[in-house]
């Protein structure tokens, strides 16, 4: 894979070789022009720049080696001055020129005071359909004119009592007619996997037999949506007594109809039709499989149970969070039809 690095302009102070501490925060002079503000995962055209933030993590004071499997190089534990803030975007270039050492984008929190990338040392790599991997850090030296984006991604070391933050979109084409900020929302899902949105009937075809569904919920829970896993093997049912609040990420290294789902949801069964090592024998009559309940350490339960459907075992996994009752997680996997 292809490789280049770049060096932004920060004081740079060596830290194996690939770090430095960024007590870089300066006040943020653009107030006299408009402010556009997007969510995460919202497609942003920016004068032919198209940008998409996929996403934020929030790393608490301290960096280690295997915060970075995935990165070219290797660091030492780094503590960050507040907190480290990791986002990731895709970039693509549709302006018509090529753009020379792009800006990265900023954090502006809710004082209006701007903080630059942790890193002054990075490396990167072309984001290609089929490519295995991350993203790398920070942004290509030369943004070439092109319909393949850029997967791209920075730490931001940012006080801790800092609030309301946002990315700030650098003004590549030098337009200086607008702001452009992306809402960095917390949003702290309680699930999240890989999946295409379809009907009971739809996930039933593609799994090849009929999709057992609970005949018992609790008091105002009803089945909300159905995914159908990666590969056809798994069928994800998210069950809530309100709409399904999610993010859907786009996944960079497989087919784009299987988005990456993180979800608030109280509830989510999945269900697969895989061989259980339970079951000995290759001509071996299926059998039920008891159920069984494991509390979490947030609180929550995980069930596992298995069911007979036209003469193959259906394994049943339930994730549930502390509200649901173990009582109500065992009707419903005793409802199971």
């Amino acid at each position: 894979m292809k490789r280049k690095y770049l060096y932004f302009p920060l004081t740079f102070i060596a830290l194996s070789g690939l770090f430095v501490s960024n007590s870089c925060a300066n006040k943020n002079a653009d107030n006299q022009l408009p402010e556009v503000e997007y969510k995460l995962n919202q497609s942003i055209d920016y004068s032919g720049i198209k940008w998409t933030v996929s996403g934020v993590k929030d790393f608490g004071n301290k960096l280690t080696t295997e915060d970075f499997k995935g990165f070219d190089g290797t660091i030492d534990d780094t503590l960050a001055s507040g907190r480290f803030i990791y986002v990731y975007w895709w970039i693509e270039n549709s302006s018509g020129k090529d753009i020379a050492n792009p800006s990265s984008p900023t954090i502006i929190d809710e004082k209006n005071i701007e903080y630059k990338v942790f890193n002054s040392f990075v490396n990167w790599e072309d984001k290609i359909p089929g490519a295995v991997g991350g993203p790398e850090l920070g942004m290509p030296v030369v943004l070439e004119n092109r319909t393949i984006p850029y997967y791209c991604a920075a730490f931001y070391d940012v006080p801790t009592d800092a609030k309301e933050l946002k990315l700030k979109i650098p003004d590549l084409m030098n337009e200086n007619s607008k702001i452009v900020m992306v809402n960095l929302i917390d949003f702290k899902e309680d699930f999240a996997f890989m999946g295409k949105l379809v009907s009971v009937e739809e996930a039933s075809d593609l799994m090849g037999t009929r999709i057992p569904l609970p005949s018992y919920l609790p008091e105002g829970y009803a089945v909300q949506e159905i995914y159908i896993g990666f590969s056809n093997k798994t069928t994800i049912i998210l069950i809530s007594d309100r709409p399904i609040e999610k993010i859907d990420r786009e996944p960079p290294d497989i087919p784009k109809d299987y988005p990456i789902h993180l979800v608030k949801c109280p509830l989510a069964m999945y269900v697969s039709f895989s061989h259980d090592l339970r079951i000995t024998g290759g001509n071996a009559k299926p059998t039920v499989i008891p159920i069984e309940l494991h509390k979490m350490s947030d609180g929550g339960t995980f069930a596992y149970s298995g069911i007979e459907i036209d003469g193959r075992i259906a394994s049943l996994m339930l994730n549930a969070k502390p509200e649901i009752s173990s009582e109500d997680i065992t009707k419903i996997l005793l409802s199971m039809k």
